[in-house]
């Protein structure tokens, strides 16, 4: 196509150039990924058959050729090409993400007739979770190479594993105490979802592909660690009413910034967003992964938490095991104020060959009740001070 045949519909009315607009991409016979993903959607949302052709079966062909081409011709430059900017035809807008979950969205519908073309679907949508990611980095770990961060824990199973193990457990927002926590959980059951899905009968599919995000809550120090171990209500809620211990984790960038798109598997790290108030209207079609799982009303402040976002579609279960490798260790474990001397021995024995430093939280009531400070302890069940010298002798 031409410049010139280009510009025979320039100055027409906006629902009249739309339309040439897409008939134009329409033309186009270059292969290219961008060009066949418009065509699939021009094909899809218009509805258009062609000699006796269901329009679905035409914009399979057409997303199937872009997903293939995916691979193939991924960063050709189509100005030189085509003959015209590229972005006025809307392929330079065009995205990994895009495709995926146009792809979902005809598999689906298919699928409603046709039930073979239900994981395929899935499938897509999947990819499209992940490749959404790509483009949903938060600021905050934009440049973030560790951090620091802090996880109360009671003694449990899942605990001692993750200790044995070099593991970071993390698990679906369902699983949460908060009913409210995530949004996610709300807006996928809403009439939102139908119109994401643009065709009606297949927003379970969608929905489902959601299933794979977990997360696992930590603490953030805010001023100085005090603020963190010294928080009485965290000791409280999670760990057992202080008969639990709390992990002080070093999180690398490779942990906290991780997207596998071949195998799909994501891990990010963000602060949670606390809001006084938070509307969820039915024109509300979309909505960010961020808001999605890292919102949180306000009266959960003092938890100053950051959360880890997981997803991994390599297990169906509520709760998945997120290895640490290289990418991850444990600095600290600190035992709460009433943790039992055999939790803690067996706690110790289980990280002796590891480089962890062990405290214990203390009170000193003659000064003040309510403050509690951490103690170092030895893995010999004694607590030490800066001196490393022995409190219970």
């Amino acid at each position: 196509m031409s410049k010139g045949r280009f510009c025979e519909f320039q100055g027409t009315t906006e629902k009249s150039f739309n339309e040439n607009f897409f008939k134009s991409v329409m033309e186009l016979d270059y292969k290219d990924w961008r060009i066949s993903y418009r065509k699939a959607e021009y094909i899809y949302e218009n509805k258009i058959s062609d000699k006796g052709k269901p329009y679905i079966e035409i914009a399979k062909e057409y997303i199937d050729e872009s997903i293939q081409l995916l691979s193939i011709n991924k960063d050709t430059e189509l100005d030189s090409v085509i003959g015209i900017p590229f972005i006025l035809l809307g392929l330079k807008t065009a995205k990994e993400n895009k495709v995926y979950l146009l792809a979902g969205q005809i598999y689906a519908q298919l699928a409603i007739t046709n039930n073979k073309y239900k994981d395929n679907a899935l499938k897509y949508y999947q990819k499209y979770q992940v490749f959404q990611q790509k483009y949903k980095l938060h600021e905050f770990v934009n440049e973030l190479t560790e951090i620091s961060v802090y996880s109360f824990r009671p003694l449990s199973e899942y605990a001692l594993a993750d200790l044995a193990n070099d593991t970071i457990t993390v698990s679906r927002p369902s699983r949460m105490n908060d009913p409210f926590d995530s949004l996610a959980n709300l807006w996928k059951k809403s009439d939102n979802l139908k119109n994401i899905t643009k065709e009606l009968g297949h927003e379970d599919i969608f929905a489902e592909s959601m299933d794979y995000f977990r997360i696992r809550s930590f603490s953030l120090v805010k001023d100085d660690e005090a603020s963190v171990l010294g928080n009485i209500r965290m000791w409280s809620a999670y760990a057992n009413n202080h008969q639990g211990f709390c992990i002080r984790y070093k999180l690398n960038e490779g942990f906290i910034n991780h997207i596998d798109t071949d195998n799909l598997i994501v891990r990010r790290l963000a602060p949670i967003k606390y809001v006084y108030d938070c509307p969820m209207p039915k024109s509300l079609t979309a909505i960010d992964s961020y808001e999605a799982y890292n919102k949180k009303h306000e009266c959960w402040a003092y938890e100053n938490e950051i959360r880890l976002l997981s997803y991994n579609t390599g297990t169906d279960s509520d709760f998945f095991s997120e290895p640490m490798g290289d990418d991850a260790e444990i600095e600290e474990v600190i035992f709460g104020l009433l943790c039992p001397k055999e939790h803690m021995e067996a706690i110790c024995n289980i990280l002796r060959d590891k480089k962890v430093v062990f405290f214990k939280m203390t009170t000193d009531p003659r000064k003040d009740i309510y403050t509690l400070k951490k103690k170092k302890y030895s893995s010999k069940g004694k607590l030490c001070d800066k001196q490393n010298r022995s409190l219970t002798d």
